[in-house]
């Protein structure tokens, strides 16, 4: 385990992958929130650049897997990415986005 990570004796290391992916769309907002709020020993993501350089939450190289539109991140301005609503309705989070939700609760 890496150092710094949260060890709890007697209990599984929990890491929320892209978030409470089990219960809400994954690398959505309500993804990372449920999984700071019910105590993630970590959550995991992946980052990919818009065409503007803004590092956006988003597993795949495009977005129609999780979103209602398909628009590959890396030729695609942030704010054109923003305005693209993801399949649950939210919007598509960017780092920024992510690292106010936890607000240091939860290591990333």
């Amino acid at each position: 385990m890496p150092p710094g990570l949260p060890v709890r004796p007697g209990r599984p290391f929990f890491a929320a992958h892209r978030g409470a992916s089990d219960r809400e769309l994954e690398n959505s907002p309500s993804a990372f929130s449920l999984a700071a709020a019910e105590g993630a020993d970590m959550i995991e993501f992946d980052i990919r650049l818009s065409s503007d350089g803004v590092p956006v939450v988003l597993h795949d190289e495009a977005t129609g897997r999780t979103a209602k539109e398909n628009l590959a991140a890396a030729r695609t301005p942030w704010e054109r990415l923003r305005k693209v609503p993801l399949k649950n309705g939210e919007p598509i989070p960017s780092l920024a986005d992510v690292l106010d939700l936890v607000r240091g609760r939860v290591p990333l």
